[in-house]
């Protein structure tokens, strides 16, 4: 398995393969609906609007098995000690159904931490 870690716009190979990934993810909306998201073969620009965003990949032979985007930007707290605090906002974290139990989630959220 191999790990990507990219800030701007994935290689049309990867793109293409991050479509088909998020193909398979369907997401409750009511009792009886459900939808699909798709970033596109960019991926990054809604959660580049955001703050600096880095995509993570892990994909073997060709095949996106899982995904998780990290945020990172600075807040400002208000209140009786303002301050100013960088944050990382985790997001749009998925792992492919057959991957499920093996090492791409902790994989993916330890390169999220680093």
């Amino acid at each position: 398995m191999t790990l990507h870690s990219l800030q701007q716009a994935p290689p049309e190979w990867l793109g293409t393969a991050l479509q088909r990934f998020e193909l398979q993810f369907e997401y409750p909306l009511g009792a009886d609906t459900t939808f699909r998201i798709s970033h596109g073969r960019d991926y990054l620009p809604f959660f580049a609007a955001m703050g600096s965003a880095t995509l993570l990949v892990a994909e073997q032979a060709g095949e996106v098995l899982g995904t998780l985007v990290r945020v990172e930007r600075w807040i400002q707290f208000h209140g009786p000690q303002p301050m100013r605090q960088l944050v990382h906002y985790l997001a749009d974290l998925k792992v492919s159904p057959k991957a499920r139990g093996g090492r791409v989630l902790s994989r993916l959220l330890f390169e999220a931490k680093h």
